[in-house]
C-alpha cells in the first residue's frame, strides 16, 4: 500500500536513500578499486550521478505528468458523463443533449468532430449530433466505407479503430451529396464506439481526427466509458419520454382514471376524474373510493364489487356518482386489480367514462318513444305497457278496472277550416282537460290521431265509470278559445271493463273500441258501455264486409229501374237505378241491408264506381235503340265527397257513349249542406259535364233556402214519408205543395216517389207536380221488363186551374 500512494514522499525518500548510499560507498569502491587514480575518478562519479539523478527525475516527472493527464482525462469524462445525467434528469431533448456532449468531447480532448449515428431499421444511419462539424468536409476515398465501419462496430458490440495508414473515408448512406468534395487538412475518420445498452446498440459514437485512431486509441477505455454513459442517458431519455408520455396520456384522456390501494383508498386521479367529478386531486386523495356514490351505503353492491375484484376479475358496471356541485352523474366504470408476484392485490385501477350525456339522450330517445310529442301524455305503446301490468296485477288481485276510449267529433272539421295548427291546439287543450279532471289511480293517454284513453281502476259498480266518464265530457263541453276561433267540441266516450267484458288487454281495448262506435252512431249517447249486443253486431257487419268484397267479385250487385212518369204527358221519361245484392243464401238484398257497413270502408268507392258504370251503359243501350230515358243515379257522401268523382264520371261517359243530359245524380240536403263551400264547386264542376242535379228526400233533412239559392238545382224529389200522408194528413200535404210551389218558384222540376195509389197520383196531378215514381207506376225492373213498362202510357186526371 505504501508504495502504491504518497508519490512526493517515496521519490524524496528514494532520493535521499541512494543519494546517501552513493556518497558512502562511491568512494570506497574508488579506493578500493582504483586507489592510483581515485582523485580523478572523483569528478567522473560526480558527473555521472548527476547524469543518472537527472534521467531518474525526468523519467518520475514524465510518469507523474502522464498520470495527471490520464486523471484529468479521465475526470473530463466523468464531468461530461455527469453533465448528461443531469440533461437527462433536466428532461431535455436528446438531440440537443448529445450535441452538447459531443462538442465538449471534441473540445476536452482535441478531436476534429465527434458525430453520433442513430441505426434504424431500413438500415439507414442517419447522424442525429455533431460536435463541430468538420467532418463534414470529409473527402471521398474508397477504404474504409463509413457504413461498413459502423456496422462492423454494431454488429461486434465492440470498438473499431480505423487504419493510421489511411485517414480518410467516404460516407455512404449518411452524408448528403454536397459533401463529396475534399480540402486539404480534413479530418479523417478514426474510431467507431457502438453505444450498448446491455445487448443492444442504441447508437454509434463515430470520432474523427488528424491522425487516424490515435488519440481515440489512446483514449478508449475513456471513450467506452464515455459511450456506455451515451447508451445509459439515451435509453433513460427514452424511458424518460415514455413515462412522460404514459402520465400525460393518463393526465390527458378523457375518461377518469383513478389509482387506488389495496383497501380502496385514492392515491392518485388524472384531470378528467377532477373535470368529471368536480373533485380536485387533493380532496380526493386518501377517501374511500365509495364515497364518490351516489348510494356509498348500498351494501349488496359493495359486497358484489369486493367478491369480484379478490377473486381477481375486473368489476365492470354503470354507477351513479355525485358530482361536488350536488349534480348525479352516470358513469361506466371498470374497476381492475393489480397483483403483486406473491400473487396479492396491491393496487386496484379504475377507469370511469361519463355516460351522464347518453344516459340522458337514450331517457329522452326512451321518453319520445313511449309519449306523444304534442300533448306529452304517454302515447299508445306506454298505454299497452301500463294496461298489461294492470290486467296482470289485477288478475292476481281480484280487482277491476274500466277502459273509457274518448273520440273528439268535430277535430277534421276543425282541421279543414282553421288549419291543423289551431287542430293541434285543440288537441293540446283537450288533454289539459282531461289531466285536470282526472281520478286518483287513473292513468291518461293519447290513442290515436282524435282519441284518448282512460285507465281508471275501481272496485265495484258502475257508478265510479260513469261519473269519470260524465266528468270528462262535462270537461270537453265549454268553448274551446283561441285568438283565431271560438270552437265548440263534442266528444263520445265508449267504455269495457275488467274482467267482465274481457280478461285479455287486446280484447278489452277492442270491446272499448265498439262501444265508441255504438256512442258516435247513437245521437244523444255521449258514452256507452260494451255490451254483448254490440259485439254481436261487430261480427255480423265484419262477416257482411268480407261478402261485399266477394260479391263485387262475383258480380252479385246489381242494378233495378223504377221508372219516373211524366204526369202531364203520361209517359215514362226516366228511370232511378236501385242497387240490389242478389246474395246466394239471403235473396235479393235492399241498401238499407248493406250499404252502411259499405260506408265504413272503401267498399262503398268501389260499389258507387260500379253502380255508375253499369247505370250509364244501360242508359247508352238505351239510348241507341232510340229511347231518350233519363237515369238517376244516388250518390252517397263519400262518393260526392271524392275528387275523382268528376273525372270518373266523365271518362265512363265518353266510354260508353251515353248523352250527358241523360244523366241525372240525386244528392241528399245532408250532403250538400255539410260543406257548402266544396259541395259549390263540385256542382259547378258536375254541371259542366252537362247532366241534371236532383235533391233527394227533399224537406227532411237540412232543409235550407240557401243553398238552393247558391247552388244550381235541377230537380227537387218529394219525399215518400210526406207523400204517403197526402189526402189523409194535412201537414203532409201543405208540405208537398209547398214544396212544389217552391220548385216552379226557382225554376225546378218537381217529382214526388212513393206513389203507390191513384188517390195520391191525382193529387199531386192537381198540385202541378211534374213527376212522379212509385209502386203504382212500377216497382224497381230489370232492364229487360223496364223496356215493356216504358212503351207502356199511363193517364193522369186534367190539373185543376189555378194549382199548377
Amino acid at each position: 500500500m505504501f508504495w502504491r500512494s504518497h508519490v512526493a514522499e517515496k521519490a524524496a525518500l528514494l532520493y535521499l536513500v541512494v543519494s546517501a548510499a552513493w556518497i558512502v560507498f562511491s568512494d570506497q569502491l574508488v579506493e578500493l578499486f582504483f586507489p592510483e587514480d581515485s582523485a580523478a575518478l572523483q569528478t567522473g562519479k560526480g558527473i555521472f550521478f548527476v547524469l543518472v539523478m537527472t534521467a531518474g527525475i525526468y523519467l518520475l516527472l514524465r510518469l507523474l505528468v502522464r498520470r495527471r493527464t490520464a486523471l484529468e482525462e479521465r475526470y473530463a469524462a466523468e464531468t461530461i458523463a455527469g453533465q448528461l445525467m443531469d440533461d437527462v434528469l433536466a428532461e431535455r431533448e436528446l438531440r440537443s443533449m448529445l450535441a452538447d456532449l459531443s462538442a465538449r468531447l471534441c473540445r476536452t480532448y482535441q478531436l476534429e468532430d465527434i458525430w453520433i449515428l442513430q441505426p434504424r431499421e431500413d438500415g439507414s444511419l442517419p447522424v442525429i449530433a455533431e460536435g463541430t462539424g468538420k467532418a463534414r468536409d470529409l473527402p471521398v476515398d474508397p477504404e474504409p466505407d463509413l457504413t461498413d465501419f459502423v456496422q462492423k462496430a454494431l454488429r461486434q458490440g465492440q470498438p473499431v479503430f480505423a487504419n493510421a495508414k489511411s485517414s480518410s473515408s467516404r460516407l455512404l448512406h449518411v452524408l448528403p451529396a454536397r459533401l463529396s468534395t475534399s480540402k486539404a487538412g480534413s479530418p479523417g475518420l478514426s474510431a467507431a464506439f457502438p453505444l450498448m445498452a446491455g445487448e443492444t446498440a442504441v447508437g454509434v459514437l463515430v470520432c474523427f481526427e488528424q491522425d487516424a485512431g490515435q488519440q481515440a486509441r489512446r483514449l478508449s477505455e475513456i471513450f467506452e466509458d464515455v459511450a456506455r454513459s451515451i447508451a445509459v442517458a439515451w435509453q433513460a431519455n427514452e424511458q424518460d419520454r415514455q413515462l412522460l408520455l404514459q402520465d400525460k396520456a393518463l393526465s390527458e384522456v378523457a375518461n377518469a382514471i383513478l389509482i387506488a390501494d389495496s383497501a380502496g383508498a385514492i392515491l392518485w386521479v388524472n384531470r378528467a376524474f377532477e373535470r368529471i367529478t368536480g373533485f380536485t386531486r387533493a380532496e380526493v386523495v386518501g377517501q374511500p373510493m365509495h364515497q364518490l356514490r351516489a348510494n356509498d351505503s348500498d351494501g349488496q353492491f359493495q359486497e358484489r364489487f369486493w367478491r369480484t375484484v379478490l377473486s381477481g376479475k375486473a368489476f365492470k358496471g354503470e354507477l351513479l356518482h355525485r358530482h361536488k356541485d350536488g349534480t348525479l352523474i352516470s358513469v361506466y366504470q371498470t374497476i381492475t386489480p393489480i397483483h403483486a408476484a406473491s400473487g396479492s392485490i396491491t393496487h386496484l385501477i379504475a377507469i370511469q367514462e361519463d355516460i351522464t350525456a347518453r344516459k340522458q339522450a337514450e331517457e329522452r330517445l326512451m321518453h319520445l318513444a313511449r309519449h306523444d310529442l304534442l300533448t306529452g301524455l304517454p302515447n299508445r305503446a306506454a298505454f299497452n305497457e301500463h294496461v298489461d301490468e294492470l290486467a296482470s296485477s289485477s288478475r292476481a288481485n281480484g280487482h277491476s278496472f274500466a277502459v273509457l276510449l274518448l273520440d273528439i267529433a268535430q277535430l277534421g272539421r276543425v282541421n279543414e277550416n282553421w288549419g291543423h295548427e289551431t287542430g293541434d291546439k285543440v288537441l293540446i287543450e283537450t288533454a289539459r282537460r282531461l289531466q285536470d279532471n282526472l281520478k286518483v289511480g287513473s292513468f291518461l293517454a293519447r290513442y290515436g290521431n282524435d282519441e284518448f284513453v282512460i285507465v281508471h281502476p275501481y272496485e265495484t259498480g258502475l257508478n265510479v265509470p260513469m261519473k269519470l266518464a260524465q266528468d270528462l265530457l262535462d270537461a270537453i263541453s265549454p268553448v274551446y278559445t283561441f285568438p283565431e276561433a271560438a270552437i265548440h267540441c263534442e266528444a263520445s266516450i265508449g267504455i269495457a271493463l275488467f274482467p267482465q267484458d274481457a280478461r285479455q288487454t287486446g280484447q278489452l281495448l277492442r270491446n272499448a273500441e265498439l262501444a265508441l262506435r255504438r256512442a258516435e252512431q247513437e245521437r244523444g249517447l255521449s258514452y256507452c258501455f260494451f255490451s254483448a249486443e254490440i259485439d254481436a253486431g261487430l261480427r255480423h257487419r265484419t262477416q257482411l264486409r268480407e261478402e261485399l268484397y266477394s260479391a263485387l267479385d262475383r258480380d252479385e250487385l246489381q242494378l233495378l229501374y223504377q221508372p219516373q212518369l211524366h204526369l202531364e204527358r203520361g209517359e215514362i221519361i226516366g228511370a232511378e237505378a236501385l242497387l240490389r245484392w242478389r246474395h246466394p243464401l239471403r235473396g235479393l238484398l235492399a241498401p238499407g241491408a248493406f250499404l252502411d257497413v259499405a260506408e265504413e270502408s272503401e267498399l262503398i268507392q268501389k260499389i258507387g264506381r260500379r253502380v255508375i258504370e253499369k247505370a250509364l251503359q244501360q242508359g247508352a243501350q238505351w239510348e241507341r235503340e232510340g229511347r231518350q230515358l233519363r237515369v238517376a243515379i244516388n250518390l252517397s257522401f263519400a262518393q260526392f265527397s271524392n275528387p275523382e268523382l268528376v273525372d270518373d264520371i266523365e271518362q265512363e261517359l265518353r266510354q260508353c257513349g251515353l248523352s250527358p243530359y241523360l244523366l241525372e245524380l240525386e244528392l241528399t240536403e245532408s250532403m250538400l249542406a255539410k260543406d257548402m263551400e266544396q259541395a259549390a264547386t263540385m256542382l259547378e264542376r258536375l254541371h259542366a259535364l252537362g247532366l241534371s242535379i236532383a235533391v233527394d228526400d227533399f224537406g227532411t233533412g237540412y232543409s235550407s233556402l240557401s243553398y238552393l239559392y247558391q247552388y244550381r238545382v235541377d230537380r227537387l224529389k218529394i219525399d215518400r214519408s210526406f207523400v204517403r200522408g197526402i189526402g189523409q194528413d194535412e201537414t203532409s200535404s201543405a208540405i208537398a205543395e209547398a214544396v212544389i210551389a217552391l220548385g216552379h218558384t226557382l225554376g225546378m222540376k218537381v217529382i214526388a216517389e212513393g206513389v203507390e195509389n191513384e188517390a195520391q197520383l191525382h193529387y199531386l196531378n192537381r198540385l202541378g207536380c211534374d213527376e212522379a215514381q212509385g209502386f203504382l207506376i212500377s216497382p224497381p225492373l230489370p232492364p229487360g221488363d223496364f223496356t215493356q213498362a216504358a212503351l207502356q202510357q199511363f193517364s193522369a186526371p186534367p190539373r185543376q186551374a189555378g194549382m199548377s
